[in-house]
């Protein structure tokens, strides 16, 4: 051995610099980082409900989709009216999905081994305390995900819930209230989308809620899928609820100093809807005979006029205009002959476009 390595090298300066020193406890570090990047703001305690509702339904829906348990297109209401709920129930990831960006998949990697451990975490917050802060140190990894802390509602909304795992379980908001806030979103995302379009929606969200992008669309995904529910109703129910709607506008037309237009308009639609009223020919096949038959008149008199137009023009050269004649069918091999499929007449083909423009 050198002598360099046989001698003690004495560092006391060193040494009392690094006598205070240990390594940060889990609690300690979440409340390094909630000083730094969730300062507090002075909120009554109900006063922070709705923010919390919001982030809680924010990073419960993002804990679920990286466990496998909630679709991008999935309303919480539907995915998890299973037993046992998965609410408060301990459960470990059913699937591990990629993400594009290093960085999620870090987060992701990160939040699926904290809910991997033991039985698993359930969604909402456990009162055990062990449970509890493991949950926390996961959603907090979500919430830097969403960037919730860079704005000062979601300062608000993480407030007294993720920096305090002992009274996170109180703090953090109930299923029913997260249900709640999601169907409130669906139906405003419904309306923006009908009112604004897709592209106005997105936007809409980012400002006003401060979502991130895939947020935004998978609220747009929620809305359209609901606005398929609302359209997926038998020809019979539309017909009720025509036949209601006319019944109606008849009651209030009725109450209006001048309404008779109105009501008798009102009258006139309901019985369309009714089928009161035929709107289609009593018979199909007359109507379409005599459609053949209009068509057919119309080929005779154009053939009429062109003979006249040709006895004229004889007339004046004197000359007799001779028709293209058949030619013969022999007699011994007409017996014998393949019959050939007839073409398709155009006079035909025309009658049967004019037949259902007239019953369009």
């Amino acid at each position: 051995m050198s002598e360099y390595r046989e001698r003690e090298v004495e560092t006391p300066g060193l040494d009392r610099f690094l006598s205070g020193c240990r390594p940060f406890t889990p609690a300690e570090r979440r409340e390094a980082l909630r000083r730094v990047f969730a300062p507090e703001i002075e909120r009554a305690p109900e006063e922070l409900v709705p923010y919390r509702i919001m982030v809680g339904w924010r990073i419960l829906r993002r804990i679920a989709q990286f466990k496998g348990q909630l679709g991008d297109d999935e309303r919480m209401e539907e995915a998890f009216e299973v037993e046992p709920s998965p609410w408060d129930t301990p459960a470990r990831p059913q699937l591990r999905p990629g993400m594009s960006s290093p960085t999620r998949r870090r987060t992701l990697a990160r939040v699926l081994l904290l809910h991997d451990e033991g039985e698993g975490l359930p969604l909402l917050p456990p009162e055990d305390p062990d449970l509890a802060a493991r949950w926390c140190d996961a959603a907090t990894l979500v919430a830097k995900d969403l960037g919730i802390e860079t704005y000062e509602e979601g300062l608000l909304g993480i407030q007294g819930v993720l920096d305090d795992p002992v009274s996170a379980w109180v703090n953090f908001p109930t299923p029913e209230q997260i249900l709640a806030f999601e169907e409130l979103v669906i139906i405003e995302a419904t309306d923006v989308v009908v009112t604004a379009g897709e592209r106005n929606c997105i936007q809409h969200f980012r400002d006003t809620y401060c979502l991130t992008r895939p947020e935004s669309l998978q609220v747009v995904k929620l809305a359209r899928q609901r606005a398929h529910e609302e359209m997926a109703g038998t020809v019979e129910e539309d017909r009720a609820l025509l036949a209601a709607y006319w019944k109606d506008y008849i009651e209030r037309a009725r109450r209006e100093p001048a309404g008779l237009t109105h009501e008798a308009r009102g009258y006139k639609e309901l019985a369309r809807v009714l089928g009161v009223t035929r709107t289609e020919p009593e018979n199909a096949m007359e109507a379409f005979t005599k459609t053949v038959a209009a068509i057919a008149a119309e080929k005779r008199a154009a053939q009429l006029a062109e003979e006249k137009r040709r006895a004229a023009i004889s007339e004046k050269t004197g000359e007799d205009i001779v028709q293209p004649a058949r030619p013969p069918v022999e007699a011994e091999d007409a017996e014998f002959r393949t019959i050939e499929p007839t073409p398709e007449d155009p006079a035909d083909r025309e009658a049967l476009e004019a037949f259902d423009k007239e019953n369009a």
